[in-house]
């Protein structure tokens, strides 16, 4: 009768050393024994083969992707598994972190709100701040299904997301599943945070940029510092806010994958759902960023360089804004023309047109309306003009309106052009600069819209 021999497996961390683990995965071997305990029970593969993955060997797959970003061969080369491996434990593994996303990011507790006031007043004198919120792009490849609904206004694939953070940069909130079209806006008015925070005001503000509407718990700077005190007020705010920004830096340094994504959104959305549990648990666990190793080898060179290089950018810089105003004094009599000209206001001798392809107009309204309320230079143009609308019969102009502008569209026509997609465009004109508009002939064929529009701006 032939033995059965059973050989004992060997620990795959024990393979590294403390460098090594910390340079590949981006954590230390304590913090990686802790993120296999949390994940043994989601992990834990109850096989009769004695070369299934352990959970040790599934989370250092996933670590290493996290970290890298890479491609799944790379990954599997270097791990010594199959291409087909590391994307099945991947999808596993980032499954099991995105499950844990309730216990790892929540919102400030009553008990913990004057905590976090005092860490963010202790920044730049902040009073009542419980959080700072904005969004980041994660690009991916452009996906196979409605692929037009992830070019952001870059022209990139990518996925919004809405993330709320503390002065320890923490996550304490995050919004993941919306394509790289719709306004940050959007993202907060549809989230479930914001009905929360609608209904139940919270004992604090949270700081946004000039992208999000005011509101009683939502704090946004002045557009235009008139006064002393309303300068104060916006340099407090932005150096305050500046947490999000330093906090997307830090996740998007931590995880080289967020940067670049080649899956189909559904899985980036998992992806990222788990980092964001990992960078808090980094966080939390006090782990340094590569940069911040304090054996990090140092820089090679003299160490006043910097200081010489900084010198050097001041004195071009003053350079160049002292040419700027020789230049602008040399103008003369054209000077009087533009003058004039802006005296004129929109009723100018040539229009303003902006002219955008925006693939979706009603993704796009929340910011539109933002730019027309916000942006003197857009809300001056006479002609607002936008190609790749999408629009239907079945929404009504009074959906799209723009303050200040009458609105004049083309649909595709599904009968007429035999397609059920894309296609449309539509005007925006500026009321201050003409009333009398008369659309004289529209048409659609298979591949144009157009109409004929007749004005009298003067």
């Amino acid at each position: 009768m032939a033995g059965v021999f059973h050989v004992e497996r060997i620990d795959p961390l024990q393979k590294y050393t403390n460098e090594e683990l910390y340079a590949q995965f981006c954590f230390r071997r304590a913090d990686i024994q802790y993120i296999v305990d949390l994940l043994r029970p989601n992990l834990l593969r109850r096989i009769q083969r004695s070369h299934g993955l352990s959970v040790e060997e599934q989370v250092l797959i996933a670590l290493h992707f996290y970290a890298c970003g890479t491609f799944y061969q790379v990954v599997g080369d270097y791990m010594g598994v199959e291409r087909s491996t590391v994307c099945d434990v991947l999808k596993s593994v980032s499954t099991a972190l995105a499950s844990l996303i309730n216990e790892f990011v929540s919102f400030l507790k009553d008990d913990q709100i004057i905590q976090g006031k005092q860490n963010f007043f202790r920044l730049r004198n902040m009073p009542n701040t419980i959080g700072a919120i904005d969004c980041t792009h994660v690009h991916i490849q452009a996906p196979h299904e409605n692929e037009w609904e992830f070019v952001n206004r870059k022209g990139r694939h990518s996925i919004n997301v809405q993330l709320v953070g503390n002065a320890e940069l923490l996550i304490t909130n995050c919004v993941v599943k919306w394509p790289g079209s719709v306004h940050d806006a959007r993202i907060l008015r549809e989230s479930a945070r914001y009905r929360e925070l609608q209904t139940n005001r919270p004992n604090g503000i949270i700081l946004g940029d000039s992208a999000y509407l005011l509101l009683p718990w939502l704090m946004t700077p002045f557009l235009a510092a008139n006064t002393p005190e309303q300068a104060r007020f916006n340099t407090a705010h932005c150096k305050t806010r500046c947490t999000i920004e330093r906090l997307n830096g830090v996740l998007k340094r931590r995880f080289a994958c967020v940067n670049y994504l080649r899956v189909e959104p559904e899985k980036a959305c998992n992806i990222i759902l788990a980092c964001i549990v990992l960078h808090n648990i980094a966080t939390r666990r006090k782990v340094l960023l590569c940069d911040d190793v304090p054996n990090a080898p140092e820089p090679i060179g003299d160490t006043d360089q910097p200081l010489a290089f900084s010198t050097l950018d001041i004195i071009v810089k003053g350079a160049l804004t002292l040419a700027h105003a020789v230049r602008r004094r040399r103008r003369g009599k054209r000077a009087g023309a533009l003058v004039r000209l802006r005296k004129r206001g929109s009723r100018t001798a040539l229009p303003g047109i902006f002219l955008s392809n925006v693939r979706s107009l009603c993704n796009k309204l929340d910011e539109l309306q933002l730019l027309v309320g916000r942006d003197r230079d857009f809300s001056s143009s006479s002609v607002l003009c936008f190609t790749e609308t999408w629009l239907s019969g079945s929404i009504p102009d009074s959906a799209l309106q723009l303050a200040g502008f009458q609105l004049f569209r083309a649909d595709r026509e599904t009968e007429l052009s035999s397609k059920t997609k894309g296609g449309g465009i539509c005007f925006y004109f500026n009321n201050s600069w003409c009333n009398d508009v008369t659309v004289i002939l529209q048409y659609c064929l298979p591949d144009l819209e157009s109409p004929i529009i007749h004005l009298k701006p003067f």
